[in-house]
């Protein structure tokens, strides 16, 4: 079985299911046929072969309480997870977890606490999460697990970047890296050299995190594995829209991830070539094509089995191209309604301890919302308490974001106070002026 997990760390799922359906047809009444099956639903679920790995798992479930029962359950479980549904993860993981425990089996259960862990991740609870997770952890180490034991250690590096904690998240990453160059788990090295672009990113320092992405690119293109290709190559092209600057590499990237959208069933595939077309078109600064970028926003939105995190980021980009529409819209009210049923749909997926990110991202679009609704010392007093969380982490984009829109704001005030105390007479028309002022330049637009 070390053969197969050798392959495994080496993406070859492909021949791993071969194999197994070799061995199967083969030996059908050998105990290691359904060892070898385990294994081949595992495999399916990596090359996006949802269906084709929930029929063999169903077709082979049984109630007994052994091994490859339990990792059956495990993998069922994944497939629910990438499938979106949630709940039922969780009750196959939870099921799969008891088995090992019956057993005493801790490499099982330090397998099933990891998963477990991702769909905590997944689903915002990351307090959750790291509990598992370190569970997972501690019983790796403690039987010398060393492959499993970095697996814990790239998700919990996962979670502190979510939370700002960037040098814990740095210090497990690059723990978890020594042990998969180790094993020669290039499977792994792609996921890794991925999160080490995402802490850089966080950090603000673009040239590094472009050099992480491209290397964990590299890797991804020797392994083969579409849908961990197309996330790197979305990250690439997200890197340079956020940075507004897109290089020549873009149009490559662009025309690689389309072909992999049009190739794959996958559902994910789709949405990141949706999210890069959104993104490009939102960099254009034309009407028409943040019409568009809207449209590509709003197909991921609207999919309930949509990613998480995908879904939330196209939340946040249709709230920034909403308010690009206050300037031209003849009912301001109606796309201040739109903003605010926005920020409920983000409300839903994002608890407090989701992402550091994403609550600051909440605040400043709540911070915008208070300001063309004149409420001026509601959004200074959001703007102040965005600050001060910026201060406690090591996000350094987002603590230059909030600082922005506080001299926004306080430029703003000044504009304000100066008209009325000219004339106090033009109130509502200072009012309306000043919000077309605000938002002409926090979208940096031209409007001549």
């Amino acid at each position: 079985m070390e053969f197969l997990r050798k392959l495994i760390r080496l993406g070859k799922y492909e021949e791993i299911v071969k194999l197994s359906e070799e061995f199967v047809n083969a030996y059908p009444d050998s105990h290691q046929a359904i060892v070898y099956i385990s294994y081949e639903i595992y495999c399916l679920y990596r090359l996006g072969r949802y269906n084709e790995a929930l029929d063999l798992a169903k077709l082979h479930l049984t109630d007994e309480v052994s091994r490859p029962q339990g990792f059956i359950l495990d993998n069922l479980g994944l497939v629910y997870w990438k499938k979106g549904d949630m709940k039922r993860a969780e009750s196959y993981l939870e099921a799969a977890l008891k088995i090992f425990v019956k057993l005493g089996d801790q490499f099982g259960e330090s397998v099933v606490y990891n998963d477990l862990g991702l769909v905590k991740i997944e689903t915002g609870f990351l307090s959750d999460a790291k509990d598992i997770l370190e569970k997972s952890l501690k019983i790796s180490r403690e039987f010398r697990f060393e492959d499993q034991a970095a697996y814990a250690l790239a998700n919990l590096a996962k979670i502190y970047r979510m939370q700002g904690r960037l040098t814990e998240a740095e210090e497990y990453i690059t723990t978890a890296k020594e042990t998969f160059e180790r094993y020669n788990d290039s499977v792994s090295l792609g996921v890794v050299h991925r999160t080490i672009g995402q802490i850089h990113e966080a950090r603000g320092e673009r040239d590094q995190a472009e050099g992480a992405f491209k290397t964990s690119l590299k890797i991804r293109r020797e392994v083969g594995l579409k849908l961990d290709l197309a996330e790197t190559l979305y990250f690439l092209v997200r890197l340079s829209c956020n940075a507004d600057c897109l290089d020549t590499d873009i149009k490559t990237y662009m025309e690689e991830l389309s072909d992999l959208a049009f190739e794959s069933t996958e559902r994910r595939i789709l949405h990141y070539w949706l999210m890069v077309q959104g993104l490009v078109s939102a960099n254009q600064r034309r009407v028409f094509a943040r019409f568009q970028a809207k449209k590509y926003f709003e197909q991921i939105i609207n999919d309930d089995r949509a990613y998480v995190e995908l879904k939330v980021e196209a939340i946040i980009q249709n709230i920034h191209l909403l308010f690009l529409e206050l300037q031209i819209s003849e009912n301001a009210k109606e796309v201040i309604e739109d903003i605010e049923a926005h920020m409920h749909l983000i409300s839903n997926f994002a608890k407090w301890e989701h992402s550091v990110i994403l609550e600051i991202e909440q605040m400043i679009i709540q911070a915008k919302l208070a300001l063309i609704q004149r409420e001026f010392d509601e959004s200074r007093k959001i703007l102040d308490e965005a600050r001060k969380i910026t201060e406690k982490v090591e996000i350094n984009f987002m603590r230059e974001r909030v600082e922005k829109e506080i001299s926004l704001l306080d430029e703003n005030l000044k504009l304000w106070h100066s008209a009325l105390d000219k004339n106090p007479k033009i109130k509502s028309s200072v009012e309306n002026n000043e919000i077309v002022n605000y938002l002409r330049k926090i979208v940096k637009l031209n409007f001549s």
